[in-house]
């Protein structure tokens, strides 16, 4: 049993260690049917039956099968449905792809409007693309059948026929509802009261061209509620034993805050939007400039209750005073007081934030791996597919919006009864 894509090195190590006996080989949740065709291709007596429940999946299952799922797109992809006339079958399970990727993005934003009308007017290039990066793959390929349903069914099925089960189950790397995620005002909210259209502190999903680094961007939730619960299951943490053995270290790239609400921080923040500034890039800095004198005299030791590094310049009539720490704490900073002109300022700046290698974040290491037993999780899904959630690094969990999108806009013909093949 695997969970989460599998490298190709370590399916061409499992085949070379394992031998498959004749016979048939049942693959639960075949998703990108990696393993179902290096078994087809190095032990070709082996019988494989391949699983799973996407539109995609099923597209692809009925092609290796030599068979054609019958869908139509129509609504929102109803451009796709115009592109593909008199493209090969191929084309259109790329049109899937295609669909999949640009329904990413919610039109109900500027942002995402944008993004989707790309994908418009691109769908004959972008079909194109789809339809060779398939055909490279699976063309001349082929397994001996498909099942399109619950991969508990299908290894049931492999039990009866005494055959072997190769799973890649479904699972949920989702936060606790009870469990904060910063927002663009740099609150840390719970994210069980997100809404779509909330903006949220983000990152790049993967580096930008000629980069090394991912950096600090601004997102819109696109999606967010409790997941989707299997057959009237609860979702359950999934067993982390993996994480001791493959990678010890997690990134933590930010303390979490709560926001202060008294008379002195108020005063601070007041001072910080008359008188302080932000500029960001790769020195981000949060000063303050004041004339020596009374208001400078109860500045200094209020700021510095804060716990927050100061480093200070002297000037020829001013004194300035700086965060040190860098973005991390200047966000800290600002999140405390909420000075409205400063967060404002911020997030208008935000697209010059610097990359999150810019500072040192924290490795923490994980010394212990314990059930937590049946708990609720929250899907959640952002424009950029990132997110912090309590201080680290998270990536997109809730693809159940996704893909109803995409099932509301496609029709499905063809029954897919007991299976294919």
């Amino acid at each position: 049993m695997f969970i989460g894509s599998v490298p190709r090195e370590v399916v061409t190590q499992l085949l070379r260690v394992t031998h498959v006996r004749p016979g048939e080989v049942f693959v639960c949740c075949s998703g990108s049917f990696r393993v179902d065709l290096a078994v087809k291709a190095t032990q070709p007596e082996a019988r494989v039956l391949s699983n799973d429940v996407s539109l995609l999946s099923c597209a692809l299952g009925a092609h290796l099968t030599g068979q054609a799922l019958a869908f139509r797109f129509h609504g929102e992809l109803a451009f796709l449905e115009e592109a593909l006339a008199g493209r090969s079958y191929l084309a259109q399970i790329g049109g899937i792809l295609v669909a999949l990727d640009a329904l990413k993005f919610n039109r109900k934003t500027e942002y995402g409007r944008r993004h989707f009308e790309h994908y418009h007017k691109h769908a004959g290039e972008l079909l194109e693309r789809a339809e060779a990066s398939l055909a490279a793959r699976f063309a001349e390929a082929g397994v001996d059948g498909f099942f399109p349903g619950d991969f508990r069914d299908h290894a049931k099925r492999a039990g009866d026929a005494g055959g072997l089960v190769i799973a890649f189950p479904p699972t949920y790397k989702c936060l606790a509802p009870q469990h904060r995620v910063l927002t663009a005002d740099l609150r840390w909210t719970p994210c069980g009261d997100l809404v779509e259209g909330d903006w949220l502190v983000a990152f790049d999903e993967h580096p930008e061209p000629d980069m090394r680094c991912r950096r600090w961007r601004l997102a819109t939730v696109t999606h967010s509620a409790p997941a989707q619960k299997w057959r009237g299951h609860q979702i359950e943490w999934i067993d982390a034993d993996k994480l001791m053995e493959r990678g010890r270290f997690v990134v933590r790239a930010l303390n979490t805050w709560e926001s202060l609400r008294t008379y002195e921080t108020g005063w601070l923040a007041g001072m910080l939007d008359g008188e302080g500034s932000i500029t960001l890039g790769q020195a981000a800095k949060l000063t303050f400039v004041q004339k020596p004198g009374a208001v400078l005299d109860r500045f200094v030791p209020r700021w510095n209750a804060l716990a927050s590094a100061v480093v200070q310049w002297r000037g020829v009539s001013t004194e300035a005073f700086g965060v040190l720490g860098g973005f991390p704490e200047i966000m800290r900073a600002i999140g405390i007081l909420r000075p409205m002109r400063l967060i404002a300022d911020l997030q208008a700046k935000f697209s010059d934030a610097p990359s999150i290698r810019s500072w040192a974040p924290e490795h923490a290491e994980v010394v212990s791996v314990e059930s937590v037993g049946v708990s609720d999780v929250q899907a959640i899904s952002t424009s950029t597919a990132t997110y912090v959630g309590e201080g680290y690094l998270m990536h997109n969990c809730g693809y159940e919006r996704l893909y109803r999108r995409l099932h509301d806009n496609v029709d499905v013909a063809t029954p897919l009864g007991e299976g294919l093949g």
